[in-house]
């Protein structure tokens, strides 16, 4: 089990291999107001909620990147917290992520 806080908001999650049907457009936005698209896998769970176009208030959901940003120095697999935003592109806001919390990395590529 791993553990994200994301606007004050601590995620336990279980680290998952992530599947290229999975992949979807994450915006990373910098406190400039900057952002950045970077690809990102989901579970099959949160997948369905993405195709259903939903909104997360207070949900935190977790994504596997699929390839390197360039606004924030983490690589391939590391894990990051994201909200849906319904029909428009989900995203996360690097100034809420809690600098102190570890970000999970696994360095399995993706499945399929």
């Amino acid at each position: 089990m791993a553990t994200l806080t994301y606007k004050n908001i601590k995620k336990e999650f279980e680290p998952f291999i992530g599947k290229s049907s999975n992949l979807i457009k994450i915006n990373l936005v910098c406190s400039n107001g900057d952002s950045e698209g970077i690809w990102a896998a989901i579970t099959d769970e949160d997948k369905k909620d993405y195709g259903s176009h939903k909104i997360d208030y207070n949900i935190i959901r977790i994504a596997k990147l699929a390839n390197p940003p360039v606004y924030i120095r983490v690589g391939w697999g590391t894990f990051i917290p994201y909200q849906l935003n319904g029909y428009d592109r989900p995203t996360c806001v690097i100034a809420d992520i809690d600098k102190k919390c570890a970000v999970v990395q696994d360095l399995n590529d993706l499945e399929d």
